[in-house]
């Protein structure tokens, strides 16, 4: 079974706080006072560092790095042809240098991560106004990422079930950690996701606007705004990633579902037409193991 390391220590200054008892919604301040910060010794921080570390490995990776290179090309030869703002004002043959720029920052001061039940799906970034200088980019000071708490305890809760099960079920704890490894899996493409969100506020400088509506996945258009990370993700993995829930589990709720990939396509009519297609858990163990090559 894989079990990733933690790697707190290359994702630099990761600071992760929790909903206060009885919270409803989550505050619009960067630092909230009445929140509570995790310690590392957490085993909900150590799930997290793991998640964000696979999320910015991906990203790093070949074709990830290429198709963000891509969506951001598009973003800006949208925004331009538009007339819309944007603050990128380099050549386009160097935008892999400042989507490399980009990464680097993330992973040096990773934004604030708040663990809450206001969260609907995996995760939301929410992004703020940062500056005009993308040479002075601080992820930082750019947003906050928004984790789903009850997703997180639920991914701890499996991990102890392991160990219980470790001594006294192999089925039970085979199941545990089939379930672990797809929840890692994830919460990774839901973070990876939500940092192409980032890269849009680091091409704007600002929490508005959205991503131009041009931008997206096909079969999840939408006339009003964009969807970058949608892009982004679908491109580079051949569909969007969904869960469903397997009624046959013997978690029951505390189980990570069955992974899908959903992709539309085109019919010679141009009529579009929406295939759901399972993941291996070869795919996803050589997901967490950072094998983005195929190898």
């Amino acid at each position: 079974m894989s079990t990733p390391q933690t790697p707190g220590s290359e994702i630099g200054n990761l600071t992760i706080f929790k909903d206060p008892t009885g919270v409803m919604t989550v505050q619009g301040g960067r630092t909230p006072t009445h929140y509570s910060q995790i310690t590392p010794d957490d085993k909900r921080f150590e799930t997290i560092a793991v998640s964000i570390h696979i999320a910015l490995a991906l990203l790093e990776s070949r074709d990830g790095k290429s198709w963000l290179v891509r969506t951001a090309t598009k973003i800006l030869e949208i925004r331009t042809h538009r007339r819309d703002p944007h603050i990128y004002n380099d050549r386009p043959e160097r935008l892999r240098y400042w989507i490399d720029h980009f990464l680097q920052e993330m992973r040096s001061d990773f934004p604030n991560v708040y663990l809450t039940n206001t969260v609907r799906g995996e995760s939301r970034m929410k992004k703020f106004d940062w500056g005009r200088d993308i040479r002075r980019y601080n992820a930082k000071a750019a947003g906050i990422l928004q984790i789903s708490k009850m997703l997180v305890d639920n991914m701890v809760a499996v991990g102890r079930k392991a160990l219980t099960y470790k001594t006294t079920s192999d089925e039970g704890y085979k199941n545990c950690m089939l379930n672990w490894e797809t929840y890692i899996f994830q919460l990774g493409i839901s973070i990876a996701h939500e940092i192409v969100h980032f890269l849009t506020g680091f091409l704007t400088g600002a929490r508005f606007p959205d991503t131009p509506s041009g931008v997206t996945y096909l079969g999840f258009e939408d006339n009003e705004k964009g969807e970058s990370g949608r892009y982004w993700e679908g491109h580079l993995l051949g569909g969007v990633v969904d869960f469903y829930e397997d009624f046959r589990d013997p978690l029951g709720s505390l189980q990570a579902g069955v992974p899908m990939f959903t992709y539309a396509y085109l019919e010679n009519n141009r009529q579009e037409n929406v295939r759901w297609v399972r993941i291996s858990q070869d795919y996803i163990r050589r997901f967490i193991d950072l094998r983005f090559d195929g190898k």
